[in-house]
């Protein structure tokens, strides 16, 4: 496992066998997570979910749980009852 190191004057230096083939010029956003760094390709679409605050993420959910049920048929009763689950 390759080992990194800041340099004196703050520059971190990455091998560009590590990073898949990247291209000069290439751009990538940091991450950091606790004590690992995560480089990913810039541009990609990253989901809701990980680019999101907990607070947003919060927020949407009660949006989405606020919404209107669609207008479906209602279960019959059997179909609730135990014997019917295991047919």
């Amino acid at each position: 496992m390759p080992i990194l190191e800041v340099s004196d004057d703050g520059v971190l230096r990455v091998p560009g066998e590590l990073l898949a083939g990247a291209q000069p010029h290439a751009q990538f956003e940091l991450d950091v997570l606790g004590e690992v760094v995560v480089l990913r390709p810039a541009g990609k679409e990253r989901p809701f979910w990980r680019q999101a605050t907990p607070g947003e993420r919060a927020e949407t959910f009660e949006q989405w749980a606020s919404t209107a049920l669609p207008d479906a048929p209602d279960l019959p009763a059997d179909t609730l009852r135990r014997e019917g689950i295991y047919d």
